[in-house]
């Protein structure tokens, strides 16, 4: 790996499982992996811009680099030596919590992690409820649309459909969607159009056209309009699921 943060993932970070790798890019907190050389494997959390930095920037600098302050240094390199350890560090005019552990992944040379958080976290949890205020009324926007809506994991399972495309297709509840393969809501001829849009999403990241949803109950062809397109992770762009709008 390049000092310049460059070149690719390391393999042990791109083998963090999905729900862990959500924690470590959404956490309130800073998350530092560093190796066992003191040069910084991945750094992610919500809260980097409070010490000026952004995701992937400083990978590959030594952690003295990026970090270069002893309340910081001291937990990570002792963590680096097998030993947990935590410190309080002044960082811009607030306290922060330095917490670092020792991991070990498919028996390679030990890293430490070290997670550091706001003490004062006032404002902190100020802008995580907005956040969270600000994603809930747009789940409300999305239930609330005459519009047929709906997520599907990578693999084609669909993980929501909103109240009218759930009435539209003849599904009563949640959990009469979760779990379904996205072939079960299209007819025939809506299942050979889904193979191009499933390519076209793959692969340029959108998808607009025709096809045909059916009804549950009936098995009624209902003609659609469709856009489909790929969900991405802001921070790194990875796709992380499939989003539908049909009218």
């Amino acid at each position: 790996m390049g000092q310049n943060g460059s070149a690719a993932r390391p393999a042990e970070v791109a083998q963090v499982p999905a729900a862990l790798d959500l924690l470590w890019h959404h956490a309130p907190a800073v998350l530092i992996l560093v190796g066992a050389d003191e040069r910084v494997v991945d750094v992610h959390g919500a809260l980097l811009n409070r010490v000026g930095h952004r995701d992937h920037q400083k990978i590959g600098l030594r952690i003295e680099e990026i970090a270069p302050i002893s309340e910081v240094l001291g937990p990570i390199r002792s963590a680096l030596a097998g030993e947990s350890a935590s410190d309080h560090a002044w960082i811009d005019g607030r306290r922060w919590l330095v917490d670092a552990r020792t991991v070990a992944i498919d028996g390679d040379a030990p890293m430490a992690v070290a997670i550091m958080t706001i003490v004062d976290d006032t404002d902190v949890r100020s802008q995580l409820t907005a956040r969270e205020e600000e994603l809930e009324r747009f789940a409300a926007l999305v239930e609330l649309s005459s519009d047929f809506i709906a997520m599907a994991e990578l693999d084609g399972t669909v993980s929501y459909v909103n109240r009218a495309g759930r009435a539209l297709v003849g599904l009563t509840s949640d959990e009469a969607v979760l779990g379904r393969p996205t072939d079960d809501y299209f007819t025939d001829a809506g299942r050979a159009k889904s193979v191009e849009i499933e390519d076209g999403v793959r692969t340029l990241g959108f998808w607009e056209g025709d096809s045909e949803l059916r009804h549950f109950g009936t098995g009624e062809a209902i003609p659609v309009h469709v856009t489909s397109f790929l969900v991405t992770r802001p921070s790194d762009g990875a796709g992380v699921a499939l989003a539908t709008v049909q009218r």
